[in-house]
């Protein structure tokens, strides 16, 4: 009778280990971020590369082989000046502007930006 409490109280203990491990390395990614996961060769289609993304959704990520980076999909607003420049009449003027960048989503570009 103690062997089998001692058994289920034990498998029940393993049960909730494992389940804390998944839980911990579930990784949710939100619409607007990409997931670079680096530390295995991953191939898509002929090509193999050394790392995998997602675009929003889940994934498990492979303890101790894997590491995750987050990179951000949403308008980056960047403060550009240029100073000394010729005008129409040919005063130099300086030029203060900002250059809105945003990272394209789709598969064939998105390499690109990683």
């Amino acid at each position: 009778m103690i062997t089998t409490g001692v058994v289920t109280l034990s498998l029940v203990a393993v049960f909730f280990i494992l389940l804390g491990i998944v839980a911990r390395y579930y990784k949710k990614v939100p619409p607007n971020t990409v997931a670079v996961v680096t530390g295995r060769k991953h191939k898509v289609g002929e090509v193999v590369r050394g790392y995998r993304y997602v675009v929003g959704g889940g994934f498990f990520l492979v303890p101790i082989v894997e590491e995750m980076q987050t990179m951000k999909l949403t308008v980056i607003p960047v403060k550009v000046t240029v100073k000394g420049v010729p005008d129409v009449n040919g005063a130099l003027v300086n030029v203060e502007g900002i250059a809105n960048i945003k990272v394209v989503s789709t598969d064939d570009l998105l390499p690109l930006a990683i």
